[in-house]
């Protein structure tokens, strides 16, 4: 099945999207916390409003599940918009590089289908339609295809570490895993890209829970890579399903090392 007219919207939707962050960037808006504590901005809401016009407007038969929409509800048997409006809120609120905008495409037959990332100031697009490949363009310069990802033996594969984080656990993990500091970068929603460019391997998140709209783009996008995104523990992670309750967190990794990956992470 072609999913042009979704991906040609995901992409007018993500430029769109770039465009309010650039033109609001180190400038006026308001920040506000939500009660999880967390930031918002007159920035994420307006992206929001877009999104919940633009998808009633154009493809009214197709959920919206998103960060900042008023209802997030998943019902089974119903195709879905997948987004976070701005991921990396603190460092837009910081004037500092490291957010993106994501969204996906959810088809009921076949999964997560379509993957997008926009890097507004770098004025850039990655994006991948499942068993097309990985694409990312420039500008307005035509879209070049993103090669499979080589894969590198298990003793020099990189690891990302959450720059936002300041506890230990990762550092923990990584020491019972044996991997040296030398190989642990710090990351942020950059990561993807970083993985499409072979910069970076394995990115490892100790939550029990990540909401679906900060992976789901991500994981069309990995696994057109060749890479895989599972639970750490080697389960398939699938939208529309929970985690359990003692999930030990996500992997993203070289499918290739998954097994060794889950073993040494979960012992």
């Amino acid at each position: 099945m072609s999913f042009q007219a979704q991906l040609d919207f995901l992409l007018e939707q993500a430029r769109a999207a770039a465009q309010i962050m650039v033109s609001h960037y180190q400038g006026d808006f308001k920040v506000y916390i939500k009660p999880d504590t967390s930031q918002v901005t007159d920035i994420d809401l307006a992206i929001s409003e877009m999104w919940q016009k633009a998808s009633a407007k154009h493809f009214p038969e197709v959920g919206l599940y998103s960060e900042e929409s008023p209802h997030k509800s998943y019902e089974p048997g119903k195709d879905y918009f997948v987004v976070d409006e701005l991921d990396g809120t603190s460092y837009y609120v910081e004037g500092r590089p490291g957010f993106t905008h994501q969204a996906a495409y959810y088809d009921r037959e076949e999964g997560l289908v379509i993957g997008v990332l926009a890097y507004p100031l770098d004025d850039l697009l990655l994006y991948a339609v499942k068993g097309q490949g990985v694409f990312i363009q420039q500008g307005t310069q035509p879209a070049d295809r993103v090669a499979p990802v080589p894969v590198k033996p298990f003793d020099e594969l990189l690891y990302g570490h959450p720059e936002r984080y300041q506890g230990d656990r990762y550092y923990q993990l990584f020491a019972r895993m044996g991997i040296s500091k030398a190989r642990i970068l710090q990351v942020t929603a950059y990561r993807t890209l970083m993985m499409a460019r072979g910069q970076l391997d394995v990115n490892i998140f100790l939550m029990r829970k990540i909401e679906p709209w900060d992976w789901a783009g991500e994981k069309v996008i990995v696994e057109e890579l060749g890479l895989t995104h599972r639970y750490l523990d080697g389960a398939p992670v699938q939208f529309g399903q929970a985690p359990r309750s003692d999930n030990p967190g996500y992997v993203v990794c070289p499918a290739a090392h998954l097994q060794t990956l889950a073993r040494l992470a979960v012992e």
